[in-house]
C-alpha cells in the first residue's frame, strides 16, 4: 500500500503516501509514531530533535547575488533588495557566505520555485482531482511549468549562496579585529565596530595575513535589530 511502517513497536500508520517510524508499549496506536516522513506534502515530522552530529555551526539560508556572480566564502554581505553584494561601511550585515551550515533554507533542490502556484501570502494553492479510484487534494501547478526542462539545483549555480544568518561562522577579518569584538565590513571584510556592531569574536582562527588581504575569525552571530 502507500502507507508504510519501518523499523518500529506497536506502530499503526493510516496516513497514504507516508512513512512512519516509531515505538511504544501497549496496543499499537498512530499515538507511537516517531517519525513521519510525507511523500505527497514533502513533510517531515518528528517528536523530537533533529541533530546535524557534524561539526557544523550555523543557520543559513539561500540568497541570490544581485550581480549574478560568485562571492567566494566568509565575506560579509549585506542586501540589495531581496539579493546580496559584499558589504560595505554603513551597511547593515545580513550574514556570511558559509561553507559550515547545519540547517540550510530555500534550496529548491528538485524543481522550479514557481512549478506550484501560490496565493498572496506564500502559501501553496490546492485542488482536487480523481486518480482513478478516489478524489485527492494535490498542489496546483503553474501553467508556465515545463517538466522536460532540464533543473540545474541552486547548489550547483554560482549566483546562489548560502548565508549563515545565526550561530557560529568564518569571518575574514582584517588586521584591526580582536577576540571580543563586534564587527562591521569593508568590502565584504569584517573590520573592528566601536560600537553596535555585528556578532561578536570567539577566536581568530587565522592572524591577519597582509599578503591574502585578510584573517579569519570565529564569530557568534544573533538576529539583528
Amino acid at each position: 500500500g502507500s502507507s508504510v511502517v519501518m523499523v518500529s513497536k506497536n506502530v499503526i500508520n493510516t496516513k497514504e503516501y507516508s512513512i512512519a517510524l516509531g515505538h511504544g508499549d501497549g496496543s499499537p496506536s498512530e499515538g507511537n509514531k516517531k517519525i513521519e516522513l510525507d511523500a505527497m506534502g514533502g513533510n517531515v515530522r518528528a517528536t523530537n530533535r533533529v541533530e546535524s552530529v557534524s561539526d557544523l555551526k550555523d543557520f543559513a539560508e539561500y540568497f541570490e547575488s544581485a550581480d549574478g556572480q560568485k562571492i567566494e566564502a566568509s565575506y560579509l554581505v549585506a542586501l540589495e533588495g531581496e539579493k546580496i553584494r559584499k558589504a560595505d561601511a554603513g551597511d547593515k550585515i545580513l550574514g556570511v557566505v558559509s561553507k559550515t551550515a547545519g540547517l540550510v533554507l530555500g534550496g529548491a533542490a528538485f524543481d522550479w520555485k514557481d512549478r506550484y502556484l501560490r496565493d498572496e501570502f506564500g502559501g501553496i494553492i490546492y485542488r482536487e482531482v480523481y486518480d482513478g479510484e478516489r478524489v485527492i487534494t494535490v498542489p496546483a501547478e503553474n501553467p508556465d511549468y515545463d517538466p522536460s526542462e532540464e533543473y540545474k539545483p541552486r547548489e550547483e549555480r554560482d549566483e546562489w549562496h548560502v548565508i549563515g544568518l545565526i550561530g557560529q561562522v568564518f569571518v575574514r577579518i582584517d588586521s584591526t579585529v580582536e577576540v571580543g569584538d563586534s564587527v562591521s565590513a569593508i568590502k565584504g571584510i569584517a573590520t573592528k565596530a566601536e560600537s553596535n556592531g555585528y556578532g561578536t569574536v570567539m577566536k581568530i582562527e587565522m592572524p591577519y595575513d597582509k599578503e591574502k588581504g585578510y584573517g579569519v575569525a570565529k564569530m557568534i552571530v544573533t538576529p539583528q535589530h
